[in-house]
């Protein structure tokens, strides 16, 4: 954009933010926000004072807007109703779902929080573990929370909805109900701040990870202060008042057994009691089409993501798996300590680099054109062509080290759309890739084809090697080695090969805990 330009959007911006404080200071001294009380978040002292992280990141967003805010505690039942009935105000923090969505403005978001089945130790779901949440039954919930609609989604029998979490938990202390759902980071809180002893209840299931939002009430005359709102909540994000209000959390939650962690404004908080003692894992995954994609609540699924979850309830570890670049899981799993990643292509020169837990794809690769040529191997490409491939990719490393002068993108759309824009001479991917760029192109490819085969290479579910103990490597391996021999996996593995065959056309296999991204008639 030119410089011109930029200063009349600079100077267009600063008439709208005016306008905006105008009209919203006139229609209110303060906006009114309404929080739900919980431990480190949201909390009120004897004098009536308000503080928290939440509250304190409310404040910081008001501020920037240049607006004022009335803070009030509700319970999150009475809030939903206010909201309702008086739109003209800000609540926080509510989780996103689906059924919400249209419902409100999603302002900022607060925290990330997983969600499990917690069953007493004795219990024999300890021991047997779940595979999805209709399995079970006698489960205790909030009445009305979201936890409590999933439920009745899975159509699991026996629900028995309380009015507060600190219910929920004394039945299942009291063997009165089998199970409960709820996030790690609440049950942690919530046992400490009734000095309950919640010791003996474990993890036997992990649902999802849940973003919790500042909100807004989605009607027509919200819309200019939601836009107002949106902008200050990031504009105070970026900022070091925010970092030092982060690692201020991470100080308080430390002294409950908790942990956070801040990806793009969001605080992951996890309980670090259900990790390796003295590790917290951070597990990441690249979407790759029916293989990790996200659902409806942003939850990370396909045969990758409930792999790595079946790898980790049975090594009886409980970790949020985030959706991440490409660019950014290899980096942060090259560089950092306690980091589980998928899919790693494992190639000579990441070998030493990367401890390798087991395998998950095979697949054949090439270099594709338009059918101009063709070859029997990379080393006969003529000289001057040009590859497109993925930035930080493998196959990027292949190439150079060929001597073929590459261009690398961010997707494999962007990869196509150059090969068809004739920047590049060739593509390299793999069939499954190549599919997945031109769904993202919106086009039949048919006259794409491979030109030049190059081998076969496994992708992997690997971990991190700097600071990471051999203790949470053989632990992972030794859990992913047990979850592939068991008869359940593999009847799951080819059903889902099955479905996703006759889905999408295709003719994937899986032997040997590997899924062969073609037919296995050779092993025949």
């Amino acid at each position: 954009m030119e410089t011109g330009a930029v200063s009349g959007l600079s100077r267009f911006a600063c008439c709208v933010l005016i306008c905006c404080c105008t009209v919203f200071n006139a229609r209110a001294d303060a906006i009114s926000v309404i929080v739900t009380p919980v431990p480190v978040f949201n909390e009120v002292n004897a004098n009536g004072e308000f503080s928290g992280y939440t509250v304190d990141l409310i404040r910081g967003m008001l501020e920037e807007a240049e607006l004022e805010g009335q803070i009030r505690p509700e319970p999150l039942a009475r809030m939903l109703t206010d909201l309702k009935n008086n739109p003209a105000q800000l609540g926080a923090s509510l989780v996103r779902t689906p059924e919400r969505e249209d419902q409100y403005y999603w302002i900022s978001p607060v925290t990330a929080i997983p969600n499990h089945v917690y069953v007493k130790a004795n219990s024999q779901l300890a021991e047997t573990g779940i595979t999805s949440l209709s399995e079970l039954s006698g489960v205790a919930v909030r009445r009305n929370d979201y936890r409590h609609t999933l439920l009745e989604q899975a159509e699991v029998a026996d629900i028995l909805a309380v009015n507060s979490w600190e219910q929920a938990i004394e039945l299942l202390l009291a063997d009165r109900v089998n199970a409960l759902l709820y996030s790690s980071a609440g049950l942690r809180l919530m046992c400490e701040n009734a000095h309950m002893d919640c010791s003996e209840l474990n993890p036997i299931y992990t649902r999802s990870t849940v973003v919790s939002y500042i909100v807004l009430p989605k009607v027509p005359e919200n819309a200019e202060l939601a836009n107002l709102l949106s902008a200050a909540a990031a504009k105070f994000k970026s900022q070091q008042q925010f970092e030092a209000l982060t690692e201020k959390v991470n100080q308080q939650l430390a002294t409950s057994g908790l942990s956070g962690q801040l990806e793009n404004g969001v605080l992951f908080v996890v309980d670090n009691g259900e990790a390796p003692k003295n590790e917290h894992l951070w597990v990441l995954g690249e979407l790759s089409g029916d293989f990790a994609k996200l659902n409806s609540i942003n939850e990370m699924v396909g045969y990758n993501a409930d792999l790595v979850r079946r790898v980790l309830g049975e090594a009886n570890i409980s970790a949020s798996v985030l959706a991440v670049p490409w660019q950014r899981l290899l980096r942060e799993t090259l560089h950092k300590p306690n980091v589980l990643s998928f899919a790693v292509a494992r190639t000579a020169e990441r070998e030493e680099r990367l401890h390798w837990i087991t395998p998950i794809t095979r697949n054949t690769y090439g270099l594709f054109g338009l059918g101009e040529s063709a070859g029997t191997g990379i080393d006969q490409i003529p000289k001057g062509k040009i590859v497109g491939t993925l930035k930080h990719d493998f196959r990027a490393e292949i190439a150079a080290a060929a001597n073929l002068a590459t261009l690398e993108y961010d997707s494999w759309g962007e990869t196509i759309s150059a090969l068809y824009n004739n920047d590049v001479d060739f593509v390299f991917t793999s069939p499954w890739s190549l599919k997945l760029g031109c769904r993202q192109v919106q086009s039949s490819c048919q006259d794409i084809s491979m030109d030049y085969p190059y081998q076969e290479v496994t992708t992997w579910l690997v971990l991190s090697k700097p600071g990471t103990s051999m203790a949470l490597v053989e632990k992972l391996k030794a859990a992913a080695k047990k979850v592939k021999s068991e008869d359940k996996y593999v009847q799951w593995a080819e059903r889902w090969v099955s479905d996703i065959n006759l889905r999408n056309n295709t003719a994937f296999s899986v032997r040997d805990g590997i899924i062969y991204l073609y037919s296995n008639e050779q092993f025949e």
